[in-house]
């Protein structure tokens, strides 16, 4: 029997005392979510931010700006103002240039990510990157392949996080989400990107897949929505899954 994999997504969002995440942002605006941000922040023991998310980070009239100072900030700086990278330099922050236009920054940020947790050994329980869903979608796709090649980086799960949403990549195999009672409102959807799935097989949703295909041109799971705490999927390829959430 193949190994249960196990999906956590919204503990990033509990215990905010407990210091047990890395957190990325990339270059989005806030759009109401300075709270949840907060709650990353706290719970990160790492923090990295990713070019123009600085300026966005800086510039945000909700957070306190001193109080918000990250590991490093990476990118190839095209977006992030001089300035702005000169505050955070002058507060000791580590800028690490990552010219390279072969990847994207965000890919590239999640190297240098997974080579400090290599070094120090320190022992987290997942990765968490504030993203946009909306904007440019040439950027979201840039995202969502980051997703495929965080599995040739770490075992740790990654989640993308946006406003009231939380995405991540399934693997071929069995899983079980965890999705929780506390967030209400937890639509979902199962989407194969790239490649159809020829046979999934879910419990725990409103409407379940039984040995289904699922490939864009014929059936794709949206509108769909997490009845029970805990979702079985089961899929013979990868799949991105999103759940949306309230949290008050």
């Amino acid at each position: 029997m193949d190994d249960l994999v196990i999906w956590q997504p919204f503990m990033c969002l509990e215990n905010p005392d407990k210091k047990n995440i890395v957190l990325i942002k990339l270059n989005r605006p806030f759009v109401g979510d300075e709270k949840m941000f907060t709650i990353l922040w706290k719970k990160a023991c790492l923090k990295a931010v990713v070019d123009g998310g600085i300026n966005e980070l800086y510039n945000c009239p909700d957070l306190v700006t001193d109080q918000f100072i990250p590991d490093f900030i990476s990118g190839d700086f095209d977006s992030a103002k001089p300035e702005v990278l000169e505050y955070y330099r002058k507060k000791d922050v580590e800028l690490i240039p990552t010219p390279d236009q072969n990847e994207t920054d965000f890919t590239k940020a999640l190297r240098i990510v997974c080579d400090k947790l290599n070094r120090t050994q320190v022992q987290v329980a997942c990765i968490c990157t504030h993203v946009s869903f909306d904007g440019r979608f040439d950027h979201v796709l840039a995202n969502i392949n980051t997703l495929y090649e965080a599995y040739t980086m770490t075992d740790l799960p990654l989640y993308l996080i946006c406003g009231q949403l939380v995405s991540f990549l399934i693997q071929k195999g069995r899983c079980l989400v965890q999705t929780g009672s506390q967030q209400r409102d937890r639509w979902c959807c199962l989407v194969p990107i790239g490649e159809p799935c020829h046979c999934v097989t879910t419990t725990g949703l409103k409407y379940n897949l039984d040995h289904q295909c699922l490939q864009f041109g014929k059936l794709i799971s949206s509108s769909n929505f997490c009845v029970d705490e805990t979702v079985t999927v089961e899929t013979d390829n990868f799949l991105l899954m999103i759940i949306g959430f309230k949290d008050d």
